[in-house]
């Protein structure tokens, strides 16, 4: 089986190719330097370059999509007769996604190996799947071959899954964006007053010639032995209301672009502006005053959630950290996040481990939008963040 988190799949304390070879020692009786050399093929095999190079290297230092990439090498080592995949390829770029798919099959063929393919994704399930069971709420609604769900879908639930794949040029002539109609309700068009700042405002967000390298230190004495150009000068702006996509296959530094901005990991030169101000070289106390109108989420999150609080204590965590409001308005607020998220108000009593991937990604979302952009926010660092003003008199937000 390929699970859907591959961090919490992998051992955080042994290398990744003690991982692999672990399972080629029990299962094909392979030992040494010949297991060794078999993980090096599986890990070629799933595109992770330098291979040989990495096997030492822990599950912390690969990205999500690296990670995934291990998780598919481990299962495909003792060649199953049955594979069930979980969400394989989420973590992936569209390019290594294909080759992925590609590999499934070319095992399947050799190995007449049997595929449970799950997943949301509905152009992979047109790509990989001979047949096809839609579930919905623990039931299987409707099954068949794959090309009928497709032409003639015969559940609401089906139809509304296949309605909800963007189609290119489904935008055009739309100036805004419009939420996907997945339910057959109609749905108003965002209003673009309330997303659009002034043309001639400054940007919320705006990064120029932007750097971060990572050191790569080996040896006994951990001596520095080459550096990861994880960032190159990289520039962008964000107005208020707007969406950017960073776009690029797995490794190629969006996640280290997103953390350099939050300066999570420092960057090594550069410029970041958060609404009008700069982040880089300020001091802790100041940074901190300022991420409180930038908020983070995470791509893994299980990984960004601690299993020890409860779900509803963590979307708490920065309502207090900020000192937003009392114990029941604070619990009240996390009820409400919880709803927003589409989630019951009792899930605030659970623990992360009893959601899915999908329903902890929700909780994070809550969590990052839990602290209010209010007028006191921006009287404290000079700028609005939903108005974009360079002003210290802005009403309190609705």
């Amino acid at each position: 089986m390929m699970f859907q988190e591959p961090m919490t799949s992998l051992n955080p304390v042994l290398s990744i190719g003690y991982q692999i070879s672990e399972a080629l020692r029990i299962h094909r009786g392979i030992s040494g330097r010949k297991a060794r050399h078999q993980a090096v093929e599986l890990l070629e095999r799933v595109r992770i370059p330098a291979a040989r190079s990495r096997l030492t290297d822990y599950p912390h230092k690969f990205s999500g999509g690296m990670r995934q990439r291990v998780m598919i090498a481990m299962a495909l080592a003792c060649g199953p007769k049955l594979l069930i995949a979980d969400e394989p390829t989420t973590a992936l770029d569209v390019t290594v996604q294909a080759e992925i798919i590609d590999l499934i099959r070319a095992i399947q063929r050799e190995e007449g190996m049997a595929v449970i393919f799950i997943t949301h994704d509905m152009g992979v399930i047109a790509e990989v799947a001979d047949r096809t069971l839609v579930m919905f709420r623990g039931n299987g609604v409707e099954v068949g071959p794959t090309t009928k769900i497709f032409a003639e879908p015969k559940h609401d639930y089906t139809r509304a899954l296949i309605s909800s794949v963007p189609k290119l040029g489904a935008m055009t002539g739309k100036p805004f964006p419009e939420p996907f109609d997945v339910t057959g309700a109609e749905r108003p068009c965002l209003n673009p007053s309330a997303l659009l700042a002034e043309d001639d405002g400054p940007p919320v967000l705006e990064v120029r010639d932007l750097t971060t390298r990572f050191v790569v230190r080996k040896g006994l004495l951990s001596c520095a032995v080459g550096r990861v150009h994880a960032v190159e000068d990289v520039s962008f702006s964000i107005r208020s209301g707007e969406t950017l996509s960073l776009v690029g296959e797995s490794g190629c530094g969006k996640s280290s672009t997103s953390r350099s901005i939050m300066r999570l990991v420092e960057p090594d030169s550069g410029s970041i502006k958060l609404c009008g101000q700069e982040l880089m070289g300020v001091n802790a106390s100041e940074l901190r005053e300022r991420r409180r109108v930038i908020q983070m989420v995470f791509q893994d999150p299980f990984a960004s959630l601690n299993p020890r609080l409860k779900v509803g204590e963590s979307i708490a965590e920065p309502l207090i950290v900020n000192g937003t409001g009392s114990g029941a308005e604070i619990r009240h607020s996390v009820g409400e996040l919880l709803e927003e998220v589409g989630l019951d108000r009792a899930a605030a009593s659970r623990y992360p481990h009893e959601f899915s991937g999908g329903q902890r990604q929700r909780i994070c979302i809550a969590r990052a939008i839990a602290v209010p952009s209010e007028s006191h926010h921006c009287r404290r660092i000079g700028v609005c963040p939903r108005c974009v003003n360079q002003s210290s008199d802005c009403e309190p937000l609705a």
